[in-house]
């Protein structure tokens, strides 16, 4: 049940990735022809501005203090798990493909 989810959701994450390319090289030639170089520019420098203000607009709790130690367990655990994910050929594999592809 997991794997689906993970799937569907790679899919839809790479799926939005392409329609977003296709429409930033479809309005791209009609923003310069319009608003010129520097317009452009500027109107493409909307969209991070925009993350950036909705991102500190979410609230978000603090953690609690902790005298045992527990989130330097939990980290230490994380990052035991990326080394193992690392390892597993399932996943640099595609990374790698991906990687190279992009070079």
């Amino acid at each position: 049940m997991f794997l689906r989810h993970k799937i569907f959701i790679q899919s839809l994450s790479w799926g939005s990735l392409s329609v977003g390319g296709l429409i930033g090289c479809a309005v791209s030639g009609a923003s310069v022809h319009f608003f010129g170089p520097r317009g452009s520019f500027l109107l493409i420098s909307v969209a991070p501005l925009m993350l950036l203000v909705a991102a500190r607009a979410l609230p978000e709790k603090r953690l609690p203090q902790d005298p045992n130690g527990a989130r330097l367990r939990d980290m230490v655990k994380t990052i035991k798990l990326s080394i193992q994910t690392l390892r597993d050929p399932n996943f640099w594999k595609p990374a790698l493909f991906i990687y190279l592809s992009q070079v």
